[in-house]
């Protein structure tokens, strides 16, 4: 089943049925568990990545010392303890095999491997920019995308330690604000939210370039943007609004709207949950 998955800075996981429109059910940690002795109410989860099979996810918190909570995507529970990660993880990225984090913490790039409690920290600074707000990791694992300050996007290879290939401004003459990337299942295609203009910019991907290809209005301040596995669409969340909305990817056309978000949502996810439980 299609499920949407929102974290919220409210303290707040809203799941989603995309295609019936209605909320399945919303996780509620208000405060703690804390790892690092830090109490601050409300926890903020402020990223999210899914397993490729769909039935775990681990959800970043960054107001307590950066912590990593796991949750049970079949039962859509939380799970086992947190675990320290970091300052602030803003991106969490999941490799393919399941074995490996890629999380953005403060403009480094921590790598993780199973079981992710522990791993390096590597800074990249592509040409133009000392600040990362944002990445999103291809499928294939050998291009990210990265957000960069005044509204710049880099392509990255990673399979060349991260070498920069191309860089863009989305803009113009306006202040977009950035806030954060998605790349098309296959790779070709990247939506970029811009809050400050609420609106989403398309760009096309090929091995070594970007290219602007239109921005449309969207409204209600767009903080996440998901494709679907199909890439025939893509969940856009709305902070100012509570809402998400599903965006038509052909016509670039806004095909559905969905309420029920409680408030204040950071991102999404688009998940395919198989109907039996599997443990992590």
């Amino acid at each position: 089943r299609t499920t949407l998955v929102v974290p919220c800075l409210s303290g707040h996981v809203v799941f989603m049925d995309p295609w019936n429109q209605r909320v399945l059910s919303t996780l509620e940690m208000l405060a703690g568990p804390e790892l690092s002795g830090v109490t601050e109410v409300p926890n903020q989860f402020t990223s999210l990545c899914i397993a490729p099979s769909g039935m775990f996810a681990y959800l970043g918190e960054g107001n307590e010392g950066g912590q990593m909570f796991f949750v049970d995507m079949a039962s859509q529970a939380f799970g086992t303890a947190p675990r320290l990660l970091g300052d602030d993880p803003e991106v969490l990225a999941m490799t393919a095999d399941g074995t490996t984090i890629y999380a953005l913490d403060n403009g480094s790039i921590r790598v993780l491997t199973a079981p992710f409690l522990s791993g390096a920290s590597l800074i990249f600074q592509p040409a133009g920019t000392d600040d990362i707000s944002f990445f999103a990791l291809s499928r294939r694992e050998d291009r990210a995308v990265m957000v960069g300050e005044d509204d710049s996007i880099f392509l990255m290879d990673v399979t060349s330690s991260w070498a920069l290939l191309d860089e863009v401004h989305v803009g113009g003459n306006r202040l977009a604000e950035v806030q954060t990337v998605a790349l098309s299942p296959n790779g070709t295609q990247a939506i970029v939210t811009n809050v400050t203009d609420q609106s989403l910019t398309f760009l096309a991907i090929t091995s070594t370039a970007l290219t602007v290809v239109d921005t449309i209005p969207i409204g209600g301040g767009p903080t996440g943007v998901a494709f679907t596995d199909d890439g025939q669409r893509a969940v856009v969340s709305l902070w100012s609004t509570n809402q998400a909305k599903i965006i038509d990817i052909s016509t670039r056309t806004v095909a559905a709207t969905l309420d029920g978000i409680v408030r204040a949502p950071t991102g999404v996810l688009v998940a395919e949950i198989l109907p039996s439980r599997t443990r992590h």
